[in-house]
């Protein structure tokens, strides 16, 4: 057996409308190296057992058609599936209760109870045998009428045949052939589970009896919930013996070892065996029993609802020790291919492993694979990480860039690039990317770039890390990029040092052609400014500066202001010239200000609209967020917030003269007391500048208000009191008029 075979087995019982994963067809064609394709095909030589035979390709082919019809057959059916372990008799239970006429015949010296007058065309596809081989080799259901077989049970139940437990035909069929009973129940409508243990399984020092339990765990792993439909059949029991099984089982439970009993499925089947055959026990005799008075009782008993949810598929020990075998040995195969960079065949094998972990689902086989990934990810982490200990080596620590220093750190990038697909398949985002290198070296050539430009022109390291530079732009092309923007950069940055540049790194700049380039430079220097200054012509002159406006403005103070303390520039580039470009840009900003603060001062004079105030007095601090700005308007600026406060008391003062009107029984303002407090109500805004104004000269006139409130209050109750007094009710009249005419205005 290898594990292509069996995947091959297991993809054939596969249904149709099942997705291809696309295995079967990689085989041999994503090899462009010509020693992966030889290793492949002497290890594949080298995996064969001596379980694999033309015999069982045969059988695949077989399978295929057998399990389809199976599945169709017994789709949304109740059934009843036979378990036992190979030479049990299921073959035989199945042609009796088909109502198959049965007797004892010999086979090579061997008694043997064989069905005669087949009337189910059906059963004729079922074989006995005397043997221990199983005669079955795939999945069979039978149909039966219960009626018809002598059982008092109106319908119909299917029952199924399967391949016996550690049969002896192979591990590639055996596997194929569960995974497709398990597909196949899983169709159904429900399942009777019944076991059957012949003489022999119990005479074997109930080897087989555990054996059977230990799978049956497996295929049912919630067996607990499902125990009440099992029912259990015993075969070939001699006569004198039928009366002891139940203290045989008894014995198998008494001499359980303690790891089998911490196993709470297995010992739930055991339990449940020994108390069903404690009440009554069903020994088979074909020749005698009649079949329907057998099918009347497993119809009456329970069943397993949705098995879909219950079956799970289960592989026999025998099957997993050679599959662990092979599964060893892909291991092995895909870590010598590693070692060789030899990615593509180890994409073949490690799909293999995939495939066969999706498919058997054994914690083995996903702990191998994942084995795998580690291995591969780790050898591509291990050369990732030589490849830069050279680049490091070579850029760092020796001053000349050698032909053979490329040339390998060349060799570790093409690895990696073999690994591309098989690492955007199999090993995740976390494994090191084949770009990685070309990353590091860009970082590298960055990290060296940013170093030139913070050194001087006289540093030797300049002069040796552009040379090496400049190597590397003959294998790599994005560096001929870097390396000449290096270079431009360079000269750009230090202006100062234009005429050392040129001698130094003769082989990397042309002298005459930077000698021009710093007589522009000093020209373009100052046009950068005054260009910056007439680019913001258009926001300086705008009636309002908002946020963004006013960042812009700081912006290009920060340049200004930057060229004015670099010292080694004012040797080159005259600082009364940048100083007269920024104070006229200032001074742009300043009459901005100045117009904004006269249009303050105009409301001031005016209609005294605070909310207008706000907004203009909300711009001119904005501004002021300008440093320099803020240094040369700080007397303008708290001038003119004192003014609007004294505003906000002289509205006080107006609020306090026609409350005290009321107190002087003079006709009373209310439309003018509304009217200021609505003005003062606008004014609340100035408590982010000023703390207390606000809310002084508005607690003090909620007070005069309440005051007044209540004289009035009193003054009406003192004129309610007296109305016998003509004068005294004419008063009343008169305040009421007033307080409505008032209140409606």
């Amino acid at each position: 057996m290898t594990i292509e075979n069996l995947l091959k087995a297991a993809e054939e019982v596969q249904l149709t409308d099942e997705k291809d994963t696309g295995m079967r067809h990689s085989y041999g064609r994503t090899f462009d190296d010509r020693n992966a394709s030889s290793v492949l095909i002497e290890e594949d030589v080298n995996f064969l057992t001596p379980t694999t035979s033309v015999t069982q390709k045969n059988l695949r082919n077989t399978l295929t058609k057998k399990v389809d019809d199976a599945a169709h057959l017994i789709k949304d059916k109740n059934i009843i599936l036979f378990f036992g372990e190979a030479g049990t008799g299921k073959s035989t239970i199945i042609h009796f209760l088909g109502g198959c006429q049965m007797k004892y015949v010999k086979v090579n010296g061997l008694n043997h109870i064989t069905p005669i007058s087949i009337k189910n065309p059906h059963l004729k596809t079922i074989k006995t045998s005397p043997f221990a081989q199983s005669e079955t080799l795939y999945f069979t259901p039978v149909t039966v009428n219960i009626r018809d077989v002598g059982g008092d049970t109106d319908g119909a139940i299917t029952l199924c045949d399967t391949l016996g437990f550690a049969n002896t035909i192979g591990a590639e069929v055996d596997i194929a052939n569960a995974i497709g009973i398990a597909r196949a129940v899983k169709e159904c409508k429900s399942v009777k589970p019944v076991v059957l243990i012949s003489y022999k399984s119990i005479g074997n020092q109930f080897r087989d009896v555990k054996e059977l339990a230990s799978v049956i765990v497996r295929l049912i792993p919630e067996i607990k919930d499902n125990i009440k439909a099992f029912s259990f059949i015993f075969t070939k029991f001699p006569d004198e013996e039928k009366g002891t099984i139940h203290p045989l089982l008894r014995d198998i439970y008494d001499e359980l070892r303690e790891e089998e009993k911490s196993n709470v499925s297995f010992m739930t089947f055991l339990k449940d065996m020994l108390q069903k055959t404690r009440r009554s026990v069903r020994v088979l005799d074909p020749i005698n029993n009649q079949p329907g008075e057998i099918l009347d009782e497993l119809a009456e008993s329970a069943s397993i609802f949705y098995p879909d949810e219950v079956f799970q598929f289960y592989i026999i020990e025998r099957s997993k020790t050679i599959v662990q075998e092979q599964v060893r040995k892909h291991q092995l195969s895909i870590m010598s291919a590693t070692k060789r960079s030899e990615y593509s065949f180890v994409q073949y094998k490690l799909a293999q492993l995939k495939q066969l972990n999706n498919l058997l689902g054994q914690d083995y086989i996903g702990q191998i694979y994942d084995e795998c990934v580690r291995y591969i990810s780790r050898h591509l982490s291990e050369e990732y990480q030589s490849g830069i200990s050279i680049l490091n080596r070579c850029l760092n620590n020796q001053t000349v860039l050698s032909i053979d220093d490329i040339e390998q750190y060349r060799t570790c990038i093409n690895h990696d690039k073999l690994a591309d697909k098989l690492r955007n398949d199999y090993l995740g985002k976390e494994v090191v990317h084949s770009s990685a290198l070309i990353v590091y070296l860009d970082q590298q050539v960055d990290i060296i770039i940013k170093s030139l430009l913070e050194k001087d022109i006289d540093d030797l390291s300049v002069k040796i890390s552009l040379d090496k530079i400049k190597v590397l732009t003959m294998y790599f092309s994005d560096i001929n990029v870097k390396y000449k923007d290096a270079c431009q950069r360079f000269s750009e940055k230090d202006i100062t040092k234009l005429y050392d540049a040129c001698i130094v790194l003769e082989q990397h700049l042309n002298r005459e052609y930077m000698t021009t380039i710093y007589c522009e430079l000093k020209r373009y220097f100052l046009e950068v400014f005054t260009d910056s200054v007439s680019k913001l012509n258009y926001i300086l002159s705008q009636e309002k500066y908002g946020n963004e406006t006013i960042e812009s403005l700081k912006e290009c103070i920060r340049m200004f202001e930057t060229a004015i303390s670099t010292l080694t520039l004012q040797s080159h580039i005259s600082k009364e010239d940048i100083n007269q470009i920024y104070e006229d840009f200032l001074i742009k900003i300043m009459n901005h200000y100045e117009w904004i603060n006269e249009k303050i001062m105009t409301e001031l004079r005016g209609q005294c609209s605070f909310r207008e105030i706000e907004q203009l007095f909300k711009e001119i601090t904005s501004i002021r967020t300008i440093s320099v700005i803020e240094s040369r308007t700080n007397q303008s600026y708290y001038s003119i917030l004192e003014q609007i406060c004294g505003c906000i008391r002289e509205l006080r003062k107006e609020i306090e003269e026609v409350l005290n009107g009321f107190y002087r029984n003079e006709k009373n303002n209310y439309s003018g007391l509304m009217k200021s407090l609505s003005t003062l109500k606008h004014a609340k805004w100035i408590e982010e500048y000023r703390l207390e104004v606000y809310a002084d000269v508005i607690n003090n006139i909620k007070e005069q208000i309440l005051k007044h409130v209540k004289d009035l209050e009193k003054t009406v109750l003192q004129t309610v009191s007296n109305l016998d007094n003509y004068d005294q009710i004419e008063r009343f009249f008169a305040i009421q008029a007033s307080t409505h005419s008032e209140s409606s205005k």
